[in-house]
């Protein structure tokens, strides 16, 4: 019966609410058409100005790109794995910070990071953040920070020094509106500083922190938070953590010699490289772009609304045919013609 009243008010959509009722109607109880028109909302379709937005995020990370896979060259010759083992030995966990990103909407950044890990993680796309090693009971306080224990193919590379790597930060600037941060990369000048042992890393640490490059995903980290966080804050990072299952790293001072101790020529895969290709990295960020969660629903019920009320000023028949079997040619092309959707 509800879906003969849902196709009847479509006919006569003079009322105000029957479009949207028949919105609501395919939401709840058509998945397979929900899906034809998630598919639909492809990044490409959305705006032109996050096309663009997006092409230079990618020009801009190709270099990133190149270092990394010189270094997984020069790991993959030379049999590099590393330990975090290593670290643990020494008294020391390894955090990343969260705190000191430049974030206009850091609570946003926050709801929205386990259903983008969990997406990236199924569609194995890493998700890469900066982090360093410290005794836990001698850290600076900054506020939010990851705490990691990683499996050792989380690590994609470490340094007794910080070698400035991309930050979160500077990332966001073109792509702001999820956690993201451009490919985890030492700056050309800083490849020879990259060692094959997290031994290394303590043993032979700079004056200021050392770094890492680490993949983060659920199962391999918690939030931490300093007593000074607003408690609105503290109450999402509890939530979060309590839909983690996290095992603490167990720290002693056994001091584990280093596994490895290849010698840096990270810079003579890096001039070998001469092409570099980064269309994994416009798909992993289209990809996020596509994430069905509460801000996409919104979006997908109002372009969708849209194209009723379109097709019902053309012909009746079309518009309660799109309730059961959507068109994905013409949803696009109306996509394509409605600029301000977004």
């Amino acid at each position: 019966m509800e879906n003969f009243l849902i196709k009847e008010r479509i006919k006569t959509p003079g009322k105000e609410g029957n479009i949207e009722d028949a919105v609501d109607f395919v939401f709840k109880k058509r998945p397979d058409v929900v899906d034809a028109i998630y598919n639909c909302l492809e990044f490409n379709f959305l705006s032109e100005n996050k096309k663009r937005d997006l092409e230079r995020f990618v020009k801009k990370d190709k270099r990133n790109i190149r270092a990394i896979e010189a270094i997984n060259s020069w790991k993959n010759k030379n049999g590099v794995s590393y330990n975090p083992e290593e670290i643990f030995s020494r008294n020391e966990k390894i955090y990343s910070e969260i705190g000191r990103y430049k974030i206009k909407d850091f609570k946003n950044y926050l709801g929205k990071l386990l259903n983008t890990l969990d997406y990236l993680e199924k569609n194995n796309l890493p998700f890469e953040v900066s982090a360093y090693s410290g005794n836990p009971f001698k850290l600076k306080r900054t506020g939010i920070r990851f705490e990691i224990n990683p499996e050792p193919e989380d690590v994609m590379w470490a340094s007794p020094i910080d070698v400035a790597s991309s930050r979160v930060q500077n990332a966001s600037k073109d792509l702001s509106r999820y956690p993201i941060s451009f490919t985890k990369a030492p700056k050309t000048k800083e490849l020879e500083k990259i060692t094959s042992n997290l031994a290394d890393v303590i043993d032979n640490r700079g004056k200021k922190n050392n770094e890492l490059a680490i993949i983060i995903k659920r199962g391999n980290f918690r939030l931490l938070y300093d007593e000074g966080v607003e408690q609105d804050m503290k109450d999402l990072i509890d939530k979060i953590n309590s839909k983690i299952v996290y095992n603490e790293p167990v720290l002693n001072n056994n001091r584990l010699q280093p596994t490895n101790t290849s010698e840096n020529n990270i810079i003579e895969f890096y001039n070998r490289i001469e092409r570099v290709d980064a269309s994994h990295i416009r798909d992993k960020y289209t990809k996020i772009y596509s994430i069905p969660n509460i801000e996409r629903e919104k979006l997908a019920k109002k372009i969708y609304s849209k194209y009723l009320n379109f097709l019902f000023s053309r012909d009746k028949i079309l518009a309660k045919n799109a309730l059961h079997n959507i068109n994905e040619n013409d949803f696009k092309s109306f996509i394509e013609s409605e600029r301000d959707i977004t």
